[in-house]
């Protein structure tokens, strides 16, 4: 029955940067970094893996925190520095923009719908998010050799919004995305075909994946998960019928392949699941949201991840 709403889904180089040498660090280290974008402040926190070296080319993963969230609650809630320490990649975990820094911050997804309804300060005023990533992995560069090919990004509700903006205006950068309990509310698409592995709750009311007003903080309306978040993609990506693959408790995996240029379209599908992380902490602010454990957002964003790096 599950299986149902996503088949029917379905009908419709740049060359890496030397870094100034410096000895590796022996353990697991999160440090933060400012840079500057349109004249403001921007913050991220850099998470690099035991044993690191700053000059083999290192895979990244940008993770975004959810609206209002902010770096470290990410690095703690989505448990993706654990995964990154075990797979040997790098975490980043930028922060939103508010005026008031740290103070509900958001992503400008943009968090606005067709009815002139807008949400959160970075859509109100219009940052630029795209160009803070941009800077961002430019000034990464200056420190480490970035792996070009396997820069990738993931995100939880509004961060997750922010993935698929992210995906349609930097894919000459972002080799996938990994977008946990959000939607696509930027109309255009990619460019080019680009694999998406997104997971979300049956039991999520703050985007519900029918689209429609949530019981979140927004007053915007959500696109539906299935025919005009994922479908799209889909089509564009040339991607075959979704299938399901594997059943693990209440996480159903789902794929739409695509064989010729690997660029797969992919659900974890999450019964028992709400507006949280799969597999991570509680959400701080509501630790009774439903929340799956049949599997870890971040391990399976890695996996799929290791296996859809830009083509060459």
């Amino acid at each position: 029955m599950l299986l149902a709403p996503f088949l029917f889904a379905a009908a419709w180089g740049t060359a890496p940067v030397a870094p100034a040498a410096f000895a590796p660090p022996a353990a697991a280290t999160t440090t933060r970094y400012q840079i500057r974008v349109d004249g403001r402040r921007r913050y991220y926190n850099v998470h690099t893996p035991p044993g690191f070296d700053p000059a083999v080319p290192t895979p990244v993963v940008l993770v975004f925190h959810g609206g209002t969230g902010w770096a470290a609650q990410v690095e703690t809630s989505s448990h993706f520095s654990l995964v990154a320490d075990a797979n040997g990649f790098v975490a980043v975990y930028p922060e939103g923009w508010a005026l008031i820094p740290h103070l509900l911050q958001t992503w400008n997804a943009p968090l606005a719908d067709d009815y002139g309804n807008t949400c959160g300060q970075a859509t109100e005023y219009n940052i630029d998010d795209i160009a803070f990533v941009d800077r961002l992995l430019d000034d990464m560069a200056t420190r480490q050799t970035l792996d070009q090919r396997r820069i990738f990004a993931s995100g939880h509700s509004n961060g997750a919004m922010f993935c698929y903006r992210l995906a349609a205006e930097l894919s000459d950068r972002i080799a996938a995305i990994a977008p946990n309990a959000g939607s696509r509310m930027y109309d255009p698409l990619p460019p080019v075909p680009i694999p998406v592995l997104h997971l979300h709750g049956q039991l999520d009311a703050n985007v519900p994946w029918r689209g429609g007003q949530g019981d979140g903080l927004c007053d915007v309306f959500y696109p539906a998960l299935f025919t005009e978040t994922l479908a799209p993609i889909i089509e564009l990506n040339g991607c075959q019928s979704p299938r399901l693959i594997e059943v693990r408790g209440n996480a159903r995996y789902y794929e739409a392949p695509e064989p010729l240029r690997n660029a797969t379209v992919a659900l974890w599908w999450l019964t028992d699941g709400g507006h949280t992380w799969p597999g991570g902490e509680p959400a701080l602010w509501n630790p009774d949201e439903p929340q799956n454990h049949d599997i870890v957002a971040a391990e399976e964003a890695w996996r799929f991840f290791a296996a859809h790096p830009m083509p060459e």
